[in-house]
């Protein structure tokens, strides 16, 4: 069965074309279709990942991020290169590519298998931003780096808006208090992970010295090494800069 992956679940695609339907969407139209075609199928559809998105998904990771650097670099020529980094890291970030996704209606195209059914929210948020990505760069590829810039700037434009007033997010604002301590960076290591692979649940500790250690658990890596530098802020008491 081919399907659409969703938030909520699984949805049929209908009879629209997906060329036709990314074109109301975004207002770029494929020359290739069989590149939109490639980028919307998800590994989970068939063994054959050279059929899937993964490898567009890889090029048009880094193809968003010299398009974001970019643009945040000419429209904030005020801004320090801390600034920058934070504004990239959140206009890039998986969260923020699947609300983009989102946004497109991407889950009504996304081509996947069923068993995309059993995710956890946090995995279907990653095939989300991971389809994105390499919508990306199947426009880039098929259109040029300008048909790419324009199609990023019209999807991530309410983003790039809110983007000048991101706060610093908990493992920035802790790095940075320990280093104007002038201690060592702090560390993170994973302590162990539960749960089946499409629901994993990590369990990471922060180490800084001369600090008790602090604990976070969430359904990713990144997002427990989050929560646990959000632990110690809290407990420490550190306040937002």
């Amino acid at each position: 069965m081919v399907a659409a992956v969703w938030l909520g679940g699984i949805v049929n695609t209908g009879g629209t074309s997906s060329v036709e339907a990314f074109f109301r969407v975004s207002g770029y139209k494929f020359s290739e279709p069989d590149m939109l075609d490639i980028a919307l199928t998800h590994s989970s559809l068939s063994g054959d990942r050279g059929r899937s998105n993964e490898r567009l998904e890889f090029l048009g990771d880094r193809v968003l991020g010299v398009i974001v650097a970019d643009e945040l670099f000419q429209r904030w020529p005020k801004a320090t290169e801390g600034d920058m980094a934070r504004q990239l890291n959140f206009l890039v970030r998986k969260e923020s590519c699947a609300h983009v996704a989102l946004e497109l209606g991407l889950g009504e195209l996304i081509q996947s298998g069923p068993s995309i059914a059993d995710y956890s929210d946090g995995r279907h948020e990653r095939v989300l931003a991971d389809a994105l990505e390499a919508l990306v760069a199947a426009v880039y590829l098929d259109g040029g780096l300008q048909a790419a810039r324009d199609f990023v700037l019209k999807a991530w434009g309410p983003l790039f808006d809110n983007a000048n007033s991101v706060p610093r997010d908990a493992k920035t604002r802790l790095q940075e208090w320990a280093l104007g301590l002038g201690l060592p960076t702090p560390t993170y290591d994973e302590l162990g992970r539960m749960g089946p692979a499409h629901a994993p649940s990590f369990t990471v500790r922060v180490s800084v010295q001369g600090y008790r250690i602090s604990k976070g658990r969430a359904g990713s890596k990144r997002k427990a090494e989050q929560e646990a530098a959000q632990a110690f802020i809290d407990r420490e008491e550190i306040e937002q800069s």
